[in-house]
């Protein structure tokens, strides 16, 4: 069983974001402030904000993970058995389809999908340790259990 993402809901949301772009560069459009409109700079101050706060929120759990675990040298061990892979789809002129492993944690029975960097290590139903950071969920395999 496989969990597809449909690839048309990730590019909506990076091309919301990549069409506030050229909004940023508003003002060198203008030759003046006194040309432009009152509620021009508004809005694009707004918008100037509002895509700040966006990358910020982007960027919160790598934060916490860069603040709790990799600045001290530390991790999180989990052992769980992969029941299923997520599935990425990128587009553009190389393709590349990204199999996230979902694992099944043997101590608290949550299904948590991970971000490794060979995913084809992961083989279902088989139970293995992993090293990771928890708000990012990236992980490496640390050993594979006998099933």
């Amino acid at each position: 069983k496989s969990v597809t993402i449909p690839p048309t809901y990730k590019y909506f949301l990076m091309g919301r974001q990549l069409l506030l772009i050229p909004i940023l560069f508003l003002p060198f459009f203008i030759k003046s402030e006194m040309e432009a409109p009152q509620f021009v700079i508004v809005i694009h101050i707004a918008l100037v904000i509002g895509f700040m706060i966006a990358i910020a929120v982007s960027l919160v759990s790598y934060i916490k993970d860069y603040i709790h675990y990799v600045r001290k040298n530390e991790y999180e061990t989990l052992t769980g058995k992969v029941i299923s892979y997520q599935t990425e789809e990128t587009g553009g002129k190389n393709p590349k389809t990204v199999r996230n492993p979902i694992v099944l944690n043997d101590s608290t029975g949550e299904e948590i999908v991970m971000k490794i960097e060979n995913e084809k290590d992961a083989v279902i139903g088989k139970t293995y340790t992993f090293f990771y950071f928890p708000n990012t969920k990236i992980a490496v395999i640390e050993k594979k259990h006998s099933t």
